[in-house]
């Protein structure tokens, strides 16, 4: 018997059917971080009303990407990382070589955190909490399947010839 037969037989249980722990999640894959953490849209709005005190704030801080070249919109809306700075994290082979754990958006009124998943929202959520203290309020937080946040944003479900979904991205975030 040759060495790829047996593999195959150690994966099959007593029945013939494919161990437990092999199947795939009930609707079909199963996307997760690094950490093991579910692919969500989770996102976090607060309100401020001091944005220069609070961009120098984190221009000091080494975690989060936002130097003094950073060019703020016409409108003045400022986006930059949050990055990975543990010392114990996995090494990375990102041209940057940092891992990027959320999204901010920095506008004159509010702070927007954007992250897949709920452990990074929340960490970057404690972070922000602990630099800034009273310079922010929370307003909303949001975590969404990540199809129904594409469909907030102006995608629409079809179905193709077999039956099956297709995602059709629309609106201004999509084009490209």
């Amino acid at each position: 018997m040759s060495k790829k037969r047996i593999k195959r037989r150690r994966s099959l249980s007593r029945s013939g059917r494919p161990a437990a722990g092999r199947r795939a999640p009930p609707g079909g894959i199963r996307l997760t971080t690094p950490e093991g953490d579910e692919i969500v849209a989770a996102t976090a709005c607060y309100r401020h009303t001091a944005q220069e005190g609070i961009l120098s704030v984190l221009r000091l801080a080494v975690d989060f990407g936002l130097d003094d070249e950073a060019e703020p919109d016409p409108d003045g809306t400022v986006r930059f990382p949050w990055y990975e700075t543990r010392p114990d994290a996995p090494p990375q082979f990102a041209p940057i070589g940092k891992r990027v754990l959320a999204q901010l958006t920095v506008t004159p009124a509010a702070l927007e955190v954007e992250a897949p998943s709920r452990r990074r929202l929340d960490g970057c959520r404690r972070r922000l909490e602990q630099l800034l203290g009273d310079r922010i309020r929370l307003v909303e937080t949001k975590v969404q399947d990540v199809d129904e946040a594409l469909f907030d944003q102006g995608g629409k479900r079809e179905l193709d010839s077999d039956d099956q979904q297709i995602i059709i991205l629309t609106g201004p975030n999509m084009s490209g």
